[in-house]
């Protein structure tokens, strides 16, 4: 099956049938090729010759044990080439087998390695993402339930305290596929990265709401999440700021690959900023309520005490 193969695939076959018009040695070597294993061995002494060697040496070893065929087939990204490679590999080991393993073949080329290595990288992204999604998690139903004496409580806030981070995650990954920015050696940690920030911005976000409850239980979430966004916001707006600065300078680097990284987290970290201060409060709203009650509660009987 050639599907998708551009051109002819060369080998050591057509080599030589390119050549037998310029050699009549190997010319009659060639038609002398029959079912007799010593005309076969006749072509095999020839070609270890030094004119065997002109010939020959781009597709076959010195001992004439190896040969290389090259061929081109067309693939539309890296995970296409990683299916092409398995499926063909596959293939060819059962031909092997069938041949009673007469011959190995392997398959190379820089194309494949470019694909596997991006195929590793891709593997290392979502485990080292999913890895860092996990404890923060952990530790933010940790915090929360110390801070809540309730696990139940603590696990519900630390949760929806965790949701926009990862719709960070998926921003930024979304963003790169539509763009077409490749993961590379270090756009690999970009998720992690992005979730290390993000929760440091949800973590002084929510800190902050909650203190404003405390100091005005009677007031409304819009009346929270305003002070909150004009004081602890505003503080963050300048972090992210200077942080983005910071990475932008990685575009001024002689190696894209740094270049491509800067950039995506320049954008990692505005995105951040825009879940914290967008997404977070409306998802937090609830629990604020829920203290807005409590404390109006505790100071209902505080006054009836009196």
């Amino acid at each position: 099956n050639t599907d998708g193969i551009n051109g002819v695939p060369v080998g050591i076959w057509s080599v030589l049938e390119d050549s037998r018009t310029t050699n009549s040695e190997l010319d009659q070597l060639l038609n002398n090729l029959d079912a007799d294993e010593s005309s076969f061995d006749n072509l095999k002494q020839w070609l270890l010759t030094e004119d065997g060697r002109n010939v020959s040496s781009s597709n076959l070893n010195s001992d004439a044990t190896q040969t290389v065929i090259s061929f081109q087939a067309a693939t539309l990204d890296w995970q296409d080439a990683v299916d092409f490679e398995s499926e063909l590999s596959s293939r060819l080991s059962e031909v092997s087998e069938i041949s009673d393993n007469n011959f190995e073949a392997k398959i190379s080329g820089r194309s494949l390695i470019l694909a596997q290595v991006t195929a590793d990288v891709a593997d290392s992204a979502v485990i080292s993402t999913a890895t860092v999604a996990g404890v923060i998690l952990f530790m933010l139903v940790a915090i929360n339930s110390v801070r809540q004496q309730d696990l139940i409580a603590g696990a519900a806030r630390g949760f929806v305290t965790w949701i926009p981070l990862m719709v960070i995650v998926i921003w930024v990954y979304g963003i790169m596929g539509l763009t077409g920015y490749q993961l590379n050696s270090q756009t690999v940690t970009i998720g992690a990265l992005t979730l290390g920030l993000g929760v440091d911005y949800a973590v002084h976000l929510t800190t902050r709401l909650e203190e404003e409850v405390e100091h005005n239980p009677t007031g409304t979430p819009e009346d929270w999440v305003t002070k909150s966004s004009a004081t602890t916001g505003r503080a963050m707006f300048g972090a992210a700021i200077t942080t983005a600065g910071g990475f932008s300078v990685l575009n001024f680097s002689s190696l894209v690959p740094l270049q491509l990284f800067g950039q995506v987290f320049v954008v990692a970290i505005v995105l951040a900023l825009l879940s914290s201060i967008l997404l977070l409060p409306p998802l937090y709203s609830k629990f604020l309520e829920l203290d807005a009650l409590k404390y109006i509660e505790d100071v209902e009987m505080v006054s009836e005490s009196e």
